[in-house]
């Protein structure tokens, strides 16, 4: 962990504040542009050094405070995960990250950074799938991995055995917590119920979800308090389960304020407050009077949440709130910080991809199926550029792929989805055709300390140099003749000596002549 972010969070706990329920939220975004790995944040974790994980569609990314580290699945490469998509995080006690997968279970070892990863199937011979759903850090101070009515306990050295099976068998966990004062632990099924166990997971109680005593609707998020167990649902609300008299209270957009009844996490904001994370925003939870008070949600408002879609958040070790959205990133706001504001685009854009900074210090980004994005940070000004006029049916053709400005340039150069390779002039405002290379994703330009321009393209020709007004696809590498196909990447690391790496190598370093 950095020096300094371990410095700031010992600064912070000594200080010993609190965040306000009527705190006035001003949120900064971190994205892909950040580099994180993917923009559906499922899952938020901080470890006991203080790094924070973010669990994503495609990959796991380990934030320090200033950059991040993503683990994926690689292919043939065996200390990498062993799925992409991430449905949990957790550490044990020897500080190793335990990490819940659609296809294994994987530890990633504390002291050297080894990913072990192990396959349900293979520990349990009744095991019909090597989903990992979920996992428990228990209070006897063991991570538990729960794969429907199976057990697994998740040893320290970084083994795993198959530990219990429980009673009923069920079919889907949705939702798991242990409650730390009675040691009970409760999971939501799918088939809309919610189980009661013993901390040594014995059955305690059922409750169904379909008689009435609880909103018909399966449990998304748990998270017990002194006197209740709060339960989020999927479409009904929220409520809260009473664990002397079983009594519930049910909120919902019907009967309270709460902005949208899909739930999707919950968390303690202070001693006072629940902040509760849904399909359109967040809501506050007074806890002396249960009255609930809905965030305002305006993507275009600075300081608000990039998207309205809430599936994760955390409340870090120095009171910062960290949310995960589905379709933009990681959302954080802290009190102590001087906040950072983010560009929200006033016009549908698609997908946001790589951008450029002219010599006047305008932005310029690609997009997904509206071509550039033009932003200027002095007016806040907006502009899209097409390539062809903006129309359903053109949707494709205003794919932009990556973007280029050769240095001391006027122009920008685009490549996109159908692989072609336009110019635009910065001061004209016009696109101007350069290569053609149909039907070819182009992801990537470069532009070596020769100012020779290098083209990858997926197939043939496979990757073509600019030199002298000529383009080849032909290199002599070691007194032999190659092409290269599905090249994704290019970095002269020396003179004429390069590292590319693509679809079909890791990597490769030649000279070329």
């Amino acid at each position: 962990m950095n020096k300094r972010v371990l410095y700031i969070i010992a600064l912070f706990i000594t200080l010993n504040l609190s965040v306000k329920a009527d705190e006035n939220f001003f949120f900064s975004h971190l994205g892909v542009e950040d580099g994180l790995s993917q923009i559906s944040v499922l899952k938020i974790f901080q470890d006991s050094d203080g790094y924070l994980w973010f669990g994503t569609r495609s990959g796991l990314n380990r934030y320090d405070g200033y950059e991040f580290k993503i683990f994926r699945n690689e292919a043939n490469n065996t200390n990498t995960l062993s799925d992409r998509y991430i449905y949990d995080i957790n550490e044990d006690k020897e500080k190793n990250i335990w990490v819940a997968t659609p296809n294994g279970l994987n530890c990633i070892a504390y002291q050297t950074g080894k990913i072990s990863y192990f396959y349900p199937k293979e520990i349990d011979s009744l095991s019909t799938t090597n989903s990992s759903d979920y996992l428990l850090h228990h209070t006897d101070g063991n991570i538990y991995m729960l794969q429907s009515s199976k057990v697994f306990l998740c040893n320290s050295d970084k083994t795993v055995c198959f530990h219990k099976r429980l009673s009923p068998t069920f079919r889907t966990c949705s939702a798991v917590a242990q409650d730390a004062i009675s040691g009970n632990i409760y999971i939501g099924t799918r088939s809309r119920e919610l189980l009661v166990y013993s901390e040594k997971w014995e059955l305690k109680n059922i409750i169904s979800l379909k008689n009435n005593k609880l909103p018909d609707s399966y449990i998304t998020s748990i998270l017990p308090d002194k006197e209740v167990i709060w339960l989020g649902t999927e479409d009904k609300g929220i409520c809260s389960l009473d664990k002397n008299t079983g009594n519930i209270k049910s909120y919902n957009t019907n009967n309270s304020a709460l902005g949208n009844n899909t739930i999707r996490s919950l968390i303690f904001l202070n001693n006072d407050s629940l902040l509760i994370g849904t399909f359109g925003g967040l809501n506050i939870l007074n806890k002396r009077n249960n009255q609930i008070t809905p965030l305002s949600v305006n993507l275009e408002a600075q300081g608000n949440l990039s998207h309205y879609s809430v599936h994760s958040m955390l409340l870090d070790k120095d009171k910062t709130l960290w949310i995960g959205t589905y379709s933009a990133g990681i959302n954080y706001h802290s009190p102590y910080y001087k906040q950072i504001t983010y560009i929200t685009p006033k016009m549908y854009t698609g997908i946001m991809g790589k951008g450029v900074q002219d010599k006047n210090g305008n932005l310029w980004f690609a997009t997904e199926g509206r071509g550039l994005f033009y932003f200027n940070p002095r007016t806040n000004e907006q502009k899209v550029y097409p390539l062809t006029p903006l129309h359903h049916s053109n949707y494709e053709r205003n794919i932009i792929k990556n973007l280029l400005m050769p240095e001391g340039s006027d122009e920008i150069l685009c490549t996109t989805h159908f692989g072609s390779v336009y110019s635009f002039s910065i001061t004209k405002k016009e696109f101007r055709l350069l290569y053609d290379y149909k039907e070819n994703d182009i992801y990537s330009l470069y532009i070596d300390s020769h100012k020779r321009l290098w083209i990858p393209l997926m197939t043939s020709p496979g990757l073509l140099v600019e030199e002298n007004g000529k383009l080849k696809n032909i290199f002599s590498i070691n007194g032999q003749n190659r092409a290269f196909n599905q090249i994704t990447v290019i970095e002269e690391i020396r003179d004429n000596q390069f590292l590319m790496g693509g679809l079909e190598i890791s990597k490769f370093v030649d000279p070329v002549n």
